[in-house]
């Protein structure tokens, strides 16, 4: 009977030490509830991530691979000017002047492409649609923020500045900063249906004119015949004369020209 008694208690004892063992909760056990928690970070996804020897050519942003995400200029991305193209896929590329900028559209209601439209035109500086091989150009400052959805595309540093001849893309450009003042006669020079040229007179005209509702054609033409100093469409070959002053902005759209400083 004792010998029965004390294989029973044997049994009783592995039996519980067995069960409290497989409700552990700690976070190594293979049964415990895990959590869905997203990182955030000011690098590209692991896809993109250069390996070491690359690091000097990636942090001039010559050839950088960018995946879909966030990146604040000044961490991966220096400051400066670049062609960003577009990847296999179709992708957005917004750009921000602050992460406060890129939290507000961030934190904004996106449920809908007009909801997303309007957060973009509410909180961003410039932003542009890319299909596979499309470049656009791009102007990046430290505290600015890039971001990229939909898709996979490669940035390459440029320099117009000090340039008296220059083949321009689509984009916006701040004269001053991104182009000198100055005369200049532009010449289109590849176009599917042709390049509209729009110069505003300051930045303040500019972001009147982004901050415009712009969801349809004609919501765009009405924000920019209120906003802007100028307004020329130019077919494949066309050249027109433009003064851009200090502090002028540029938008190009529609296709490629060639800038040449006449004075």
């Amino acid at each position: 009977m004792k010998k029965f008694l004390s294989i029973f208690i044997v049994v009783l004892l592995a039996v519980l030490l067995f069960g409290c063992g497989n409700n552990s909760t700690d976070a190594g056990s293979p049964n415990a509830p895990t959590e869905n928690v997203q990182n955030v970070t000011n690098e590209p996804p692991s896809p993109t991530q250069p390996p070491d020897e690359d690091s000097i050519a990636v942090q001039n942003g010559n050839g950088l691979r960018v995946g879909e995400g966030r990146f604040v200029i000044g961490d991966w991305i220096n400051e400066g000017q670049y062609t960003v193209t577009g990847g296999d896929d179709f992708m957005e590329v917004i750009v921000f002047t602050s992460e406060e900028y890129f939290n507000d559209f961030d934190n904004a209601p996106r449920l809908t492409m007009g909801d997303h439209s309007r957060a973009v035109e509410q909180f961003a500086l410039f932003s542009t649609w890319l299909n596979e091989s499309e470049t656009a150009f791009i102007s990046l400052k430290n505290g600015y923020v890039l971001k990229i959805i939909g898709g996979n595309g490669v940035l390459n540093e440029v320099s117009l500045y000090l340039a008296d001849t220059s083949d321009i893309l689509p984009g916006v450009f701040f004269i001053g900063d991104d182009i000198r003042e100055g005369q200049y006669s532009f010449t289109v020079t590849s176009a599917d249906w042709g390049i509209n040229l729009v110069i505003f007179e300051s930045k303040d005209h500019y972001i009147s004119y982004f901050r415009s509702r712009r969801f349809t054609m004609g919501e765009e033409r009405d924000a920019t015949e209120a906003n802007a100093r100028e307004i020329r469409f130019l077919g494949e070959n066309d050249s027109y004369m433009v003064f851009l002053r200090e502090g002028n902005i540029l938008m190009l759209s529609g296709g490629i020209g060639y800038l040449e400083k006449q004075s």
